[in-house]
């Protein structure tokens, strides 16, 4: 897919889409913290470890020396299940769960969203 000049692209925008769709369900942002490193530690409580390419990029950053985020290491990720459970439908949750997937390879693209069964459920012919 296209990236910007900034290098991000596609799945930085599905990923805003997700926490905009958990935002629009409850009125409550999704990671609410209170610095970059507290948001970091409750999306990884919610959806599990940061991947390696992604530790180690937060690693580079000087202002996040020492931050390990080892607490989390053994537990396990909450889901967006627990927090929408009777807000979201089971279809809702499957997409909104594939748009927050952690590792932008596997999140899933603008191409899959539209065969998504959440997406066709909406965008049925009127005519």
């Amino acid at each position: 897919g296209a990236t910007t000049r900034t290098g991000y692209g596609q799945p930085v925008d599905l990923w805003a889409v997700g926490c905009l769709m958990g935002e629009l369900t409850d009125g409550e942002p999704l990671f609410p913290g209170d610095s970059d490193v507290d948001q970091l530690r409750l999306l990884q409580r919610c959806l599990g470890r940061l991947t390696p390419g992604q530790m180690m990029a937060f690693s580079l950053n000087p202002n996040n020396a020492g931050v390990t985020f080892d607490d989390l290491r053994d537990a396990e990720p909450e889901g967006l299940d627990a927090r929408y459970a009777g807000k979201m439908s089971e279809l809702e949750l499957d997409f909104c769960g594939r748009l927050l997937t952690m590792n932008p390879k596997e999140r899933i693209t603008g191409e899959e969203c539209l065969r998504h069964p959440y997406l066709a459920e909406h965008n049925r012919a009127e005519d």
